[in-house]
């Protein structure tokens, strides 16, 4: 290698860890002026490196999805998949298949921050199949969940309590700390579907799978389930998004807000459903605001 082309691989890999460093740390504006500089040199790099490319690109997805710059998001995601899908063994079989999977999951995340379900939804069975074909069984319990999450905001609760269980079930079998967040989404449909007894017994199930991954968000979350569905208590609730705003989580605060505000309106209690859409609409701005940066990762 010659010392010039030494000297822009070395320029490159030092920018990108230490990005990928600071992501870690979730100083994301700091990570991303790292990924600037180490792009720089991509196009420097050995014209076998594409993998290496990829990998660049996905990161820079990632980053950009926790920072909801969408667009950039999805494009450096699509260019990640694009270079995985290339890569295959001497059988023609993918070399890449995870990553292909995972780049899937961040471009599902941004068509729905964006709200696109239908476009989240084919994303997410598309990341399903490949994921079954794969055999990871991580892969393959979150991708179920993914699914669920479609469901859930297109309002079909059948097929949303369906795929969070299978979600639930595989993290469960595995003992994964996404065990608790499928628990709670699956409380959560099972209570919008006003099967109280199934949601009374999640919920209690739930806190003992949050306690056991020390899972604060989700011991909070499972509060929703409780104050809104099983005793209606407008204080627990409020404390839910005390929360929410103590954490930074924006984006649960607005759209569990929306929820609760939709069903006061609906028990034509517009009085407090006033309060839960102005926290949505504060949470709205503070995303706006890159406030949400500190959100859990």
């Amino acid at each position: 290698m010659a010392p010039e082309s030494l000297t822009n691989t070395i320029e490159f890999y030092y920018h990108f860890f230490t990005g990928m460093y600071h992501f870690r740390t979730r100083d994301l504006v700091i990570a991303l002026t790292y990924y600037r500089e180490a792009e720089k040199y991509l196009d420097l790099l050995d014209k076998n490196a594409n993998t290496d490319k990829a990998e660049f690109y996905f990161k820079m997805s990632e980053v950009y999805y926790y920072m909801k710059e969408t667009h950039f998001s999805m494009n450096y995601a699509q260019r990640a998949y694009s270079i995985f899908k290339e890569q295959k063994d001497a059988q023609g079989n993918l070399t890449y298949g995870k990553e292909m999977v995972q780049c899937q999951f961040v471009i599902f995340g941004n068509w729905l921050d964006k709200m696109c379900y239908e476009d989240a939804l084919e994303t997410a069975v598309k990341a399903l199949n490949d994921a079954i074909k794969i055999g990871e069984q991580h892969l393959i319990g979150s991708a179920h969940f993914n699914v669920g999450l479609c469901y859930n905001n297109l309002e079909e609760l059948d097929n949303a309590e369906k795929h969070f269980q299978i979600a639930y079930e595989i993290h469960k079998d595995r003992k994964h700390i996404y065990e608790s967040k499928a628990i709670f989404n699956l409380a959560y449909v099972k209570a919008k579907k006003n099967d109280l007894k199934a949601a009374l017994e999640l919920y209690q199930e739930g806190q003992k799978v949050a306690a056991r991954h020390n899972n604060q968000e989700v011991t909070e979350k499972l509060k929703l389930v409780k104050g809104l569905y099983l005793s209606f208590d407008l204080q627990t609730l409020r404390e839910v998004f005390k929360f929410f705003e103590e954490k930074n989580l924006y984006g649960d605060m607005e759209e569990y807000a929306v929820a609760v505000a939709d069903f006061l309106t609906n028990k034509e209690d517009r009085h407090d459903a006033v309060d839960f859409y102005q926290m949505a609409i504060e949470a709205r701005k503070q995303i706006q605001r890159g406030k949400h940066l500190n959100e859990k990762m």
